[in-house]
């Protein structure tokens, strides 16, 4: 990887079906800063911390850019998923990308927390502890969704993935539950767990950054662990 690319450091953009989609995320929470960051920590860190960490911090920052544009994908698809909801029915043309568009939708949801969780994980990890990287607080929505939802859910309680799931303005659903309290529920909906996660993530980079700029050795010293 060329870490001097520009296109290592910037957000991918979704390519909306409709242009009336495009930059349906403005004024919307995003990870364009947490993306800034951790490329940033990256190309501070990457010289002086060994293979293995090295590695480590490459992954978090390609997965912070994921979920960048996994939830930018999911502000366009679902306006798109709404605005196919009309009265009178729907062409059978509009069937068919009503249909695309709520299979990926819940497609893309169900990787936000998946790769939501591994960023957690390195975040976390105490055992391989990225310099600077301390006292991570973690996004309990995402944890909850990955752990409990999506991978030991109870069949007694939650029903199959994909076309039972269920949306608001909160965003998509990844699960609903057999009884429907789970859609009253906001704190499972994905823009919800997505502002949360950012928050966290912003938190622990900025904070990552003011660690090295005190201590420029940091990197060297942590490279032991």
């Amino acid at each position: 990887m060329n870490i001097d690319d520009p296109q290592f450091r910037l957000p991918l953009t979704p390519r909306p079906i409709g242009e009336d989609g495009a930059h349906e995320w403005e004024g919307r929470i995003t990870f364009d800063e947490c993306v800034a960051l951790a490329a940033r920590y990256y190309r501070r860190v990457v010289g002086s911390i060994g293979v293995e960490l090295g590695e480590l911090a490459r992954e978090l920052t390609e997965a912070i850019k994921q979920l960048d544009f996994l939830l930018k994908s999911s502000y366009v698809l679902h306006r798109q998923y709404f605005g196919l909801m009309k009265d009178g029915g729907l062409t059978p043309e509009e069937f068919v990308l009503y249909r695309y568009t709520a299979f990926v939708l819940d497609l893309y949801a169900t990787m936000f927390y998946y790769v939501g969780h591994r960023a957690q994980v390195i975040l976390r990890d105490r055992k391989h502890r990225l310099p600077g990287i301390e006292s991570y607080r973690q996004a309990k929505g995402v944890q909850k969704v990955r752990n409990d939802v999506l991978e030991h859910p109870r069949p007694d309680e939650f029903t199959a993935m994909g076309g039972s799931a269920g949306h608001s303005q909160y965003g998509p659903l990844v699960r609903s539950t057999r009884d429907g309290k789970g859609l009253s529920d906001d704190s499972r909906w994905l823009f919800k767990d997505a502002e949360q996660l950012e928050s966290v993530v912003r938190d622990v980079l900025v904070r990552a950054h003011v660690a090295l700029d005190r201590d420029p050795l940091l990197p060297t010293k942590s490279a032991a662990i």
